[in-house]
């Protein structure tokens, strides 16, 4: 049996239901689930799409982390190309079968003609063949800094995976190896 782990939690917690006879989990997250509140189906919209829900989750006490990095395209348009995309990770602890434990969920609301896909992150990872460690991260306030600073929702870097080439000449960029650890006195300057 799975559990919520301290039930004490703000009540739009991600809610965790495993189905062990159809060996299924299902978690649920207070947010909009047709994906067209986030993404206008542009090319990059998932920039967009990833930033709203991080902002709708936000809103309803639940900590997520903003996603930027390289996935291969499962589509019938584009099936196999690497594309740099965004996305959300959320974390929860679960109880299963009296024993701790965390999970990691993905949401990614990029595609305009499907639902908001809520997944495990192993199967994300590896559907989509991303690398984890050329993964970049991003906290809610790293997230609304750098958008403020660069005057866009993202990305807000260079991919970390050198196969990756692409123009972004018109994408103002944070300069390698930027410094996230802004003091006030610094921000105030």
């Amino acid at each position: 049996m799975v559990h919520q782990k301290d039930r004490q939690q703000s009540s739009s917690a991600p809610i965790v239901h495993v189905d062990r006879l159809n060996n299924k989990l299902k978690v649920e997250l207070p947010i909009a689930k047709d994906s067209h509140r986030y993404n206008n189906g542009e090319t990059g919209s998932c920039y967009l799409a990833a930033f709203c829900v991080l902002i709708d989750l936000h809103r309803k006490g639940i900590e997520a982390t903003l996603c930027h990095g390289v996935v291969t395209c499962t589509g019938t348009d584009n099936l196999g190309d690497r594309i740099c995309h965004a996305w959300i990770e959320v974390e929860t602890q679960v109880e299963i079968d009296g024993l701790p434990a965390s999970l990691t969920m993905v949401i990614d609301a990029a595609n305009p003609d499907n639902p908001v896909s809520i997944m495990p992150f192993e199967y994300y990872y590896m559907g989509g063949m991303i690398n984890p460690d050329t993964v970049r991260r991003y906290t809610k306030e790293q997230m609304l800094f750098a958008s403020l600073l660069l005057d866009h929702v993202g990305p807000f870097e260079r991919p970390m995976e050198p196969t990756i080439d692409i123009d972004m000449d018109d994408c103002p960029l944070l300069p390698e190896g930027f410094d996230w650890s802004i003091n006030e006195d610094q921000a105030s300057n």
